[in-house]
């Protein structure tokens, strides 16, 4: 179980107030429950609902405390004393949205007895276990080759979609066991996936395909793409659609954390519906789910389940969950569905023809709630798609409402509504209309199908209303999407960022430094141009030899031209008369990407002095702490940066510690002696000052026994460099003596002023105790687009 989530838990002696309030339980449930005896509350069932020994625990709300009638301060305390009731027990995470803690079982318990435990202390409105949950679905019917679900005498879907289609900038969230990405049937409108489990996007790694065919299939049933002459129709088959996948065992079961988790994320992330067709609806820490969903503009659907049981737990019309029972083909309750109080409304879920994961273009009957669920979920969005202006309860009313009454007239507790139908929701919905973005009075889909508008990128949306609306960017102007562009050819896109050639040009996205029309990185890596120092621009461009360029690092990410993003751990080169950049010192290729460059200069050799801001294990020095200054002899430089580090400057040896004492600003002086600042008041052997002031190092020797004195070489606050954003915490020494300096923060000094990314000059008439000369502002980076803090800086003849 993640702990992404953490609270630290109020350690306070709680007793006192636990035992006054033993006796106060949480509902009419519990006291039910608590009267039945040694009954067990929760009995697992093997590849349904499976015990995980883990808890899901909430504590009673102050609002509940308040409503009863308690003083704030009191129902405060009985909040806080719930937290310390839970000290003793190892809480895996706090989901803060729903106040819910996810706790272990301690050795020797079990579920029932932990949740017989908690809820005796009279502070919690439930403790149920994390069950392990399975995705529902019973033995497929034979296949029938036709969606029976979407007949006139059903559904009624597509009366439905002649009003209505959906809109993809409405968006439906499957929470199940991955998606087959590549079927034909489910690629339009398919949004970036999500894993549940490992809690990582698609873009960051996290794998959202099938580990189980029931995740395609929901997917199917919600939306799979509709006239597209393949295959099948989703409900909203013009809708976008989400997995979040929430398994990544064969089985597909789930623990009902995650479930929630993956609800919650869908609707955090824009999907307006949340569909979960697994087994254990009847959860109180589900309803708190449902409800924060609800609160943030969501609603969430979940099966009823396949083993024919009453659902007790809440009311259809007193909850904020949508439970959806199944019908078979002669509109009766399927033999497996549940039933019950619970179920808000039914669905088809006998032999439900939807897209499978065999194959890229294969298909299935398949039965169970599972299928129900996210038939009904489809129509929330599509609802939703009709009308955006609704409110949650409003879609649920029109769901609810727009329902074929089945059974015992009216609302019963075996359809709940009854049967969901597309065509009522869509004419109750109102203001859907037809999809018609060019306003041309002609559905935008037949549009498409026609060829009266062009959809080039396959989105469902004609060209003209992508361009339109912003969803397709046309940076060239050509009525054509950048990406359509870029697919059949008529722009290059030959780095591979999603950008035509010529736009990145002419946005500096890419630089073009020889004027060719090719960007400089295509130019290196298709031969056209060379780049033999590896620093990723075209040798032509580089500066002539004995031409000084600017060597820098940053405080943290920066996004440079060219070089796109470059990290705390990169040196790079700017060369203020082209404005070409450049890479000079990649810290990934040698084991230190993950740390911030606090100092950094170069050697008359070439080798170059780096502090960092942290401690950090090097290869060849072992623990450098942030007050020493290691030493990298480069074999290459540049974007395949090689070469070995050894321990320079030993700030220990001579006095300096790692706090105030870090070193944040490296230079050398035109003999060798190394000059730094550190990041705040310092004394050491020769001089004492604070963060605006530097000394020199006069070393007897260097390396793993450094031995030397210290002499003060500028001090700042005696040329107005001392207010609090002016901590100097980048320098170079010129070899006409004069000094660059980067600060902090702003700047604001007798010549100049400036931010963070600006290097000032000073020119000295006098250096040491007694600072004299004067400052001019030598490089404005922000003219570059550069807003971040300069952290080294270097002026060299490459």
């Amino acid at each position: 179980m993640s702990a992404t989530w953490s609270r630290t838990l109020c350690r306070v002696a709680p007793m006192a107030i636990v035992a006054a309030l033993v006796g106060l339980t949480a509902s009419a449930e519990d006291r039910r429950v608590a009267a039945a005896g040694p009954q067990p509350r929760y009995v697992a069932q093997a590849g349904v609902q499976e015990f995980s020994g883990e808890m899901i625990v909430r504590p009673i709300q102050v609002a509940a405390w308040l409503e009863q009638k308690l003083p704030a301060a009191e129902a405060a305390a009985r909040r806080a004393a719930a937290d310390a009731a839970l000290a003793g027990y190892a809480v895996h995470a706090y989901v803060p949205q729903t106040d819910e803690y996810i706790v272990q079982v301690p050795a020797g318990s079990d579920e029932n007895a932990t949740s017989a435990a908690l809820l005796a202390t009279g502070l919690f409105q439930y403790a149920e276990p994390n069950w392990i949950l399975y995705p529902i679905a019973c033995s497929n019917d034979p296949q029938l080759g036709s969606q029976w679900h979407h007949n006139a005498n059903r559904m009624q879907s597509c009366d439905g979609w002649g009003i209505h289609t959906g809109n993809p900038t409405v968006s439906v969230g499957i929470c199940d066991t991955g998606v087959l990405t590549t079927h034909q049937d489910l690629q339009l409108h398919r949004l970036e996936g999500y894993n549940a489990v490992d809690q990582l996007w698609e873009s960051q790694g996290g794998q959202i395909g099938p580990v189980h065919s029931h995740g395609t299939q929901t997917t199917g049933c919600a939306a799979a793409n509709g006239n597209n002459a393949v295959g099948v129709s989703g409900v909203g088959w013009n809708l976008s659609h989400r997995m979040l996948r929430v398994s990544n065992v064969s089985t597909g079961s789930s623990s009902q954390a995650v479930l929630q988790h993956a609800a919650r994320t869908a609707i955090e992330s824009g999907d307006r519906v949340a569909s979960v067709s697994y087994s254990g609806v009847d959860s109180a820490s589900n309803l708190t789910t449902a409800t924060y969903i609800k609160s943030i503009g969501g609603l969430l659907v979940w099966a009823a389940g396949n083993d024919n049981r009453n659902l007790t737990l809440g009311n259809r019309d007193a909850d904020d969950i949508i439970v959806a029972a199944a019908t078979d083909q002669n509109d009766a309750k399927a033999s497996f569905s549940a039933y019950g109080v619970f179920v808000d409304v039914a669905a088809p879920g006998v032999s439900v023809y939807t897209t499978s994961s065999a194959s890229t273009s294969s298909y299935a009957a398949v039965s169970g709630t599972s299928f129900a669920c996210p038939l009904t979920a489809g129509l929330v969005a599509l609802i939703w798609s009709a009308d955006p202006t609704l409110t949650p309860d409003e879609v649920e009313t029109v769901l609810k409402s727009s329902c074929t009454d089945l059974g015992t007239a009216g609302v019963d507790n075996t359809f709940g509504y009854g049967r969901i139908n597309v065509y009522n929701a869509m004419v109750l919905a109102g203001g859907g209309g037809i999809t018609d973005c060019n306003g041309n009075g002609v559905e935008d889909a037949d549009d498409i199908a026609n060829g009266t508008s062009q959809d080039c990128n396959g989105n469902g949306v004609p060209d003209e209303c992508d361009l339109a609306n912003g969803t397709s960017q046309d940076c060239n102007g050509n009525g054509i999407p950048d990406s359509c562009d870029i697919a059949n050819g008529t722009s290059a896109d030959c780095n591979g960022n999603g950008v035509p050639d010529d736009c990145d040009i002419s946005s500096g996205t890419s630089q073009d430094c020889n004027g060719n029309g090719i960007p400089d990185s295509c130019d290196i890596a298709n031969g056209t141009s060379s780049d033999a120092n590896g620093n990723g621009v075209p040798d032509e461009c580089d500066p002539p030899p004995g031409t000084e360029v600017w060597w820098l690092t940053f405080q943290s990410s920066t996004t440079l031209p060219v070089l796109g993003t470059v990290a705390a751990a990169d040196i790079v080169s700017f060369d203020e008369s082209t404005g070409v950049w450049g890479m000079v010192f990649d810290g990934s290729d040698v084991g230190v990407g993950s740390l911030v460059i606090d100092g950094m200069a170069r050697m008359a050799d070439g080798s170059i002095l780096l502090s960092f801001s942290s401690s950090a294990t090097i290869t060849g020095v072992g623990t450098a702490d942030d007050s020493d200054i290691v030493r990298f002899v480069p074999t290459s430089l540049g974007a395949n940066t090689a070469g070995s580090f050894s321990l320079y400057f030993d700030g220990s040896d001579v006095g300096l510690s790692t706090s105030n004492e870090d070193v944040d600003a490296v230079g050398l002086t035109a003999d060798g002696r190394i000059v730094i600042s550190m990041l705040g008041s310092f004394s050491v052997n020769g001089a004492s000052g604070n963060d605006e002031d530097m000394v020199v190092f006069n070393a007897t020797s260097l390396g793993s026994t450094t031995a030397g004195t210290f002499a003060m070489y500028f001090d700042g606050s005696d040329v107005g460099v001392s207010a609090s954003g002016e901590n100097i915490d980048g320098t170079c020494v010129l070899a006409d003596g004069s000094v660059l300096l980067t600060t902090s923060g702003s700047f604001s000094v007798t010549g100049a002023a400036g931010s963070d990314e600006d290097i000032l000059q000073f020119v000295p008439t006098s250096l040491g105790s007694t600072t004299a000369g004067t400052f001019s502002l030598r490089l404005d980076l922000s003219v570059e687009g550069v807003t971040n803090d300069v952290h080294g800086v270097a002026l060299v003849t490459p």
